[in-house]
């Protein structure tokens, strides 16, 4: 690790990374996108989103998928899933399958807040079907976008970036 910031620094001629690491790499400060990209003509785009959730968090073994969380005022909760419980099913799409939330997200993104989703559980080997009232929260989901207003040295900036080259 101390060779490759050896070498970063070399290739910014001679400037310390010592902050950065200790801030960005390190340490727990959000970097500054809003500052930085710019500088090379881009720009970070942040579009808020609504989707269905139902507020649990799960792990999958060979057993199954097991509920790990269940959050606070959630949907699952209100439907009474507990930690603990085996996930076989949630709004008719087997757990089991590696793309269920999203699936799940896909298939209720246009249905009405407060529908009841059956999630099927198996607690204590009984198998239970709850009945969780579907809500929506919202996510945000952010992309690098060039800016078309850049200078023409960001611009620059980013074709080296993007491309390996830049012109005079």
């Amino acid at each position: 690790s101390g060779e490759w910031w050896a070498a970063v620094s070399r290739a910014a001629n001679g400037k310390s990374f010592t902050d950065f690491y200790a801030r960005y790499i390190d340490g727990r400060d959000p970097y500054p996108y809003d500052a930085v990209l710019p500088l090379a003509g881009l720009r970070l785009v942040r579009d808020t989103i609504t989707e269905p959730r139902v507020g649990i968090g799960t792990v999958q073994d060979s057993g199954g998928v097991h509920v790990t969380q269940v959050a606070a005022g959630s949907p699952a909760e209100i439907a009474g899933v507990k930690v603990g419980d085996l996930l076989l099913a949630v709004g008719g799409i087997s757990a089991g399958d590696p793309t269920w939330s999203d699936q799940f997200r896909a298939r209720y993104a246009r249905a009405s807040r407060g529908s009841l989703i059956p999630v099927l559980v198996r607690r204590d080997g009984r198998e239970m079907t709850l009945s969780a009232p579907l809500a929506f929260f919202p996510r945000v989901q952010s992309h690098i976008a060039e800016d078309q207003r850049a200078s023409a040295k960001a611009r620059r900036v980013r074709d080296g970036i993007l491309r390996g080259t830049t012109t005079q």
